[in-house]
């Protein structure tokens, strides 16, 4: 994808909303990748295609993805982050271990390509959260996510706390999956992007509803330097 250099941009931190005693998912920041080459990467990204598991704990289930390191734009945690839209709209998924019947609240961070802002392409993007039964595949969740983001002057992420919950099934295997519902490249260069997957055991909203915690949005010290494209 072709990249332009930009200044560096650098904008304030503002207020956190933290999800107590959350527990990660395996590599729900995107820190550890297995057989990526060096890191950070030298072009700031690395795109994966549909089967690729390099990404430890994920698997791309669609299209491609773009694993995005922090010159890039502000992650939510870590050092990176992933753009749901590669070359293509893609999709990410990975596998919970918990007993039937215990209840789930799953949090993540969304935002939205700010290069998206930048060129005046458009002002919200769509992601869809898919939970199913690894085991039949009979789904237990499925949403649309409306990534209604708000933007400072710089075009950095800001960053937005969803939840989500439900009552797992007979099963001890339920399959996470986040994808995009931009259209392909180029329209769809600019889509969802997804950072810090935690969840936690009991005390869940009503299952089946989907909560954009308000006043969680999360701006980062960034050093905005590249277009993706």
């Amino acid at each position: 994808m072709e990249k332009r250099i930009m200044g560096k941009l650098v904008v304030l931190v503002c207020a956190l909303v933290v999800v107590a005693s959350a527990t990660p998912i395996t590599n729900g920041s995107f820190e550890t990748c297995t057989g990526c080459g060096t890191l950070p990467p030298p072009a700031g990204y690395i795109n994966f295609g549909t089967g690729a598991t390099n990404i430890d704990g994920w698997s791309v289930v669609v299209g491609n993805i773009d694993l995005v390191y922090k010159t890039f734009w502000n992650p939510a945690d870590g050092d990176y982050s992933i753009d749901l839209n590669g070359l293509t709209s893609g999709g990410i998924q990975t596998t919970l271990s918990v007993l039937a019947g215990t209840p789930i609240q799953l949090s993540w961070y969304g935002g939205m390509d700010p290069n998206a802002y930048l060129v005046g392409a458009k002002g919200s993007v769509s992601g869809n959260l898919h939970i199913f039964d690894s085991g039949t595949g009979t789904a237990v969740l499925d949403q649309n996510v409306p990534f209604q983001i708000n933007y400072t002057a710089s075009g950095s992420v800001v960053w937005q706390l969803f939840t989500s919950g439900w009552i797992t099934p007979g099963t001890d295997q339920i399959t996470i999956a986040f994808s995009s519902l931009e259209p392909a490249a180029p329209a769809g260069s600019y889509g969802p992007l997804l950072d810090n997957v935690t969840y936690d055991v009991g005390n869940v909203p009503e299952p089946g509803t989907l909560s954009l915690l308000a006043g969680a949005g999360l701006v980062g010290l960034a050093l905005l330097r590249g277009r993706k494209k």
